[in-house]
């Protein structure tokens, strides 16, 4: 109980330092939040499909996630839904327009829900790497304190990464199945 309690605690001996050393950790958190949160979109699913050009999970759902998950029907969604385009671009817009159809089925909200949480994640994860060993580095910390976080972040960067790859492929897959299996209107 007494660490809860600020009455044991001298305030007036924390030196300066160590009150900048107190507030680094919740300075870089909001900054690196902050950033976050204006980093676009599609910068973000590059991060997370380590991917340049057509890095939108929508991009590869008629031509890979379509052929791969066992739930779909090709012939069937076809039927449903016109034809299947092949282009990356016309393929992601097609699928939106498929997604907004069912979006308020519990699988397709859930798979999405994660998708845009590892995606921030994964923005929040690369900048952390970047600025919590700077800050540390700036407040005077070891190279040991320094990379130790840095290896953090770059792994929480790449789980964050994968996880939101598999939640974007389960999203775009969960939309094919149901319209495979049913016309939406």
């Amino acid at each position: 109980m007494a660490l809860a309690s600020t009455a044991h605690v001298d305030f007036a001996s924390i030196t300066s330092a160590a009150a900048l050393r107190l507030l680094a950790g919740p300075v870089v958190a909001v900054i690196s939040i902050l950033v976050s949160s204006i980093l676009p979109a599609d910068f973000k699913a590059i991060l997370v499909y380590w991917r340049i050009r057509d890095a939108l999970p929508g991009c590869r759902a008629f031509s890979v996630h379509g052929l791969r998950d066992p739930r779909i029907n090709i012939d069937a969604l076809t039927k449903n839904v016109g034809a299947l385009p092949t282009d990356p671009r016309e393929q992601n817009a097609k699928w939106y327009k498929l997604l907004k159809k069912v979006d308020d089925h519990h699988e397709v909200r859930d798979a999405h829900s994660r998708f845009l949480l590892f995606r921030d994640l994964t923005g929040l994860s690369l900048l952390m790497a970047i600025l919590a060993p700077a800050a540390l580095a700036v407040f005077g910390y070891s190279a040991t304190v320094v990379m130790l976080a840095l290896s953090v972040f770059v792994f929480q960067f790449v789980v964050s990464a994968v996880a939101g790859r598999f939640s974007g492929n389960r999203l775009v897959a969960n939309v094919l199945a149901l319209h495979s299996v049913k016309k939406y209107k």
